[in-house]
């Protein structure tokens, strides 16, 4: 029973016990120190292990950050964003692709997770953005006819066609391999959240099971980010 409530079983849990909502046991209520020692509580031994002196000094800014500015956590509210690494197949390979969710109001007091972008195609092999076809200068001369054989004898290639000041739209590709039946996914093989809501930091959230008194979802990293960031961008840089 002790390591039960001693584990941050939920992400709601986390939220309650980083906001000060719920004290981690063995942390007194009346301590004038209680929400930092929570926040404390909250990260992975595995990532403080691994710390160096800078690591250590940029954890402890964020937590005071995060206390001193009144910083809380919400589903509804904050910026944060869950990433599904997704295994499943593609014309009978294997795969793995990291999809990326974010919570959507849809009206009054009713949310969902919605879908905002994947990564991951151009190493499971899926899309090939680095080769480029050439369409010859005078095809415009014949109706552009190689130009249909090619896209129809190889459609895998067809990307290479587009003009190199258009990046490929991963989504959409994503989408349309699923629509078409070529990709199947089947199971989530883990999941973190990416939280953004303390200014100037973004942190990883995971479920770690490594030790039994202290598991459950705690923070793996914390890492300094501009003032003008791009969320999608930031997660996608570690994924």
């Amino acid at each position: 029973m002790q390591y039960y409530n001693m584990r941050v079983k939920s992400m709601e849990e986390f939220m309650d016990r980083f906001n000060g909502a719920k004290v981690t046991p063995g942390i007194e209520a009346s301590d004038s120190m209680f929400r930092q020692k929570n926040i404390v509580s909250l990260i992975a031994d595995n990532y403080v292990q691994k710390m160096d002196d800078i690591s250590k000094a940029r954890v402890e800014n964020f937590i005071t950050k995060a206390v001193y500015s009144g910083t809380f956590l919400d589903f509804k509210n904050s910026i944060w964003y869950a990433d599904a690494s997704c295994g499943g197949t593609y014309q009978g390979k294997k795969i793995s692709l990291h999809i990326i969710l974010k919570p959507e109001k849809i009206k009054d007091e009713v949310y969902r997770w919605c879908i905002v972008d994947v990564d991951g195609l151009q190493e499971a092999g899926l899309i090939d953005t680095t080769q480029w076809r050439t369409i010859s200068p005078v095809e415009h001369e014949v109706s552009f006819i190689e130009m249909l054989q090619f896209l129809e004898n190889e459609p895998q290639n067809a990307l290479g066609m587009r003009t190199k000041s258009k990046e490929v739209d991963q989504l959409s590709y994503f989408w349309g391999l699923l629509h078409e039946k070529h990709l199947k996914l089947n199971q989530c093989e883990s999941i973190g959240f990416y939280i953004f809501d303390v200014a100037g930091y973004v942190f990883h959230v995971s479920e770690d099971n490594t030790i039994q008194s202290h598991s459950g979802m705690l923070i793996d990293s914390v890492e300094k980010i501009s003032d003008q960031f791009d969320p999608i961008t930031e997660i996608k840089n570690r994924i």
